[in-house]
């Protein structure tokens, strides 16, 4: 019988074999839950492009600060909030359309 390790299967705990998939949702139904806890929402926070759940470098003050100076020009009250990655991707995307 061939090993089902080589299809998208991880070897799980006392259960046997679960799909990687299922794992993977497990962890960001997780993550989603520490992220909209009131213990952790103080430290972390959820990309608005990605989804992904990350843990505040800055607090919101200082992010707002650096929003108003690389934005002088626009209203940022329905502004999102963007993890690194996502944020770098968008600039170079506006960038490419401008030129």
């Amino acid at each position: 019988m061939a090993s089902k390790r080589g299809r998208g299967f991880q070897a799980g705990n006392s259960n046997g074999l679960r799909p990687a998939y299922i794992q993977q949702k497990e962890l960001a139904r997780a993550r989603q839950a520490a992220a909209k806890s009131n213990v952790n929402k103080a430290h972390y926070y959820q990309c608005e492009c990605c989804l992904q759940t990350f843990e505040k470098t800055k607090t919101d003050e200082e992010a707002m600060k650096e929003a108003k100076e690389l934005f002088p020009n626009d209203d940022l009250s329905d502004a999102a909030v963007v993890c690194d990655v996502c944020f770098r991707a968008i600039i170079a995307k506006v960038g490419e359309e401008l030129q």
